[in-house]
This record gives structure tokens, C-alpha cells and sequence, in this order.
């Protein structure tokens, strides 16, 4: 039901709401592929396949030919895998953060699986039950507790960036 152990929930972030720099580092310096990672383990075992049926056929043909097979026979079998993965899922820990990706209508979302950082926020909608929604902070009576991100991680909107409702919301 998306908590831990302890009770703890996790909690979970528009990908948008983290800083450019702090993304970066979670997507491409300290996470690790694993949608990748998973593609490639799958077309290995394709590629092994495909090479020990033709290994076998070339063997039969070579030993009915009375001929040795030759390297060059198997050269386009090693082909080059560069798979198109259009939603990744990467995953890692940072700054003591544990994290992972995940889409959710296209958009890029980032998982708080355990951080030092504890908040309280609104529960997400039936997409993710039972977790806590990151761009719902609530008070510690009015939410319930999740995993945090550290505050330098989030994104500050520079003022001409804000959204009109949001600008006249500070007037009144």
C-alpha cells in the first residue's frame, strides 16, 4: 500500500518539481537504467538463441561439407543493440535518498522510497494509492507523514515563471 516497515509512505514527485541540476544528477550521474538493463538481458538471450540455432545449422552444414567453420560465418550475428526506450525507469540513491522514476500519462515522476527527510502531505489520487503526494505538503495535523526530498533538490519557479493564478493568490 505504497508504505514501509514502518508506516512510513512514500512519496511521490512530478519530475518538474526537482531542480534541473538535482534531476540530473538523480537521472544521469547516481541512477541506474534499469529499463535498459532489463532490454538488454532480453536481447542477450534473443542473440544467444539465434546464435546456437544458426551455430548448430553451420556446424551440421560445415561437417556435411567436410569443411571448418570460419568466424567470419557468425560476424552478422554480432550485431549492435541500441534499444528505444521511451519511458526509462531509473533508480538510485542520493544523498541518502532512495528513488526511482515512474510515468504516469507521460509525465515523468520520481519515487521516494526513504530519505532522511520526513514531510507531511495530501494522499495521491487513486493512481497511487495510499501514497503521498509531493506537491501537496500539508501541516503535521492535516497530513500524513512521507518521505521527503532534501530542499535544495526543489525547484524554485524564478517569479516571471509563476502561473497568473498563482501571482494574483499573492495580492489578496
Amino acid at each position: 500500500m505504497n508504505m514501509d516497515k514502518n508506516g512510513i509512505r512514500y512519496t511521490i514527485f512530478r519530475a518538474d518539481a526537482i531542480d534541473g541540476d538535482a534531476l540530473h544528477e538523480l537521472l544521469y550521474t547516481h541512477g541506474k537504467d534499469a529499463s535498459y538493463e532489463a532490454a538488454l538481458e532480453e536481447e542477450i538471450a534473443l542473440q544467444r538463441s539465434i546464435w546456437e540455432d544458426e551455430c548448430e545449422s553451420k556446424s551440421v552444414a560445415a561437417q556435411e561439407a567436410g569443411t571448418d567453420l570460419v568466424l567470419d560465418d557468425f560476424l552478422p550475428y554480432l550485431g549492435h543493440f541500441d534499444p528505444i526506450i521511451d519511458e526509462p525507469i531509473i533508480s538510485g540513491t542520493y544523498e541518502g535518498v532512495t528513488y526511482q522514476t515512474t510515468w504516469l500519462g507521460g509525465a515523468q515522476m520520481i519515487w521516494i522510497f526513504a530519505s532522511p527527510m520526513m514531510g507531511h502531505f495530501a494522499l495521491c489520487s487513486p493512481c497511487v494509492p495510499g501514497a503521498c503526494d509531493g506537491g501537496a505538503r500539508r501541516s503535521v495535523d492535516d497530513g500524513y507523514m512521507g518521505y521527503d526530498m532534501p530542499p535544495s533538490w526543489r525547484h524554485t519557479e524564478p517569479e516571471e515563471m509563476k502561473s497568473f493564478a498563482d501571482r494574483m493568490g499573492e495580492y489578496e
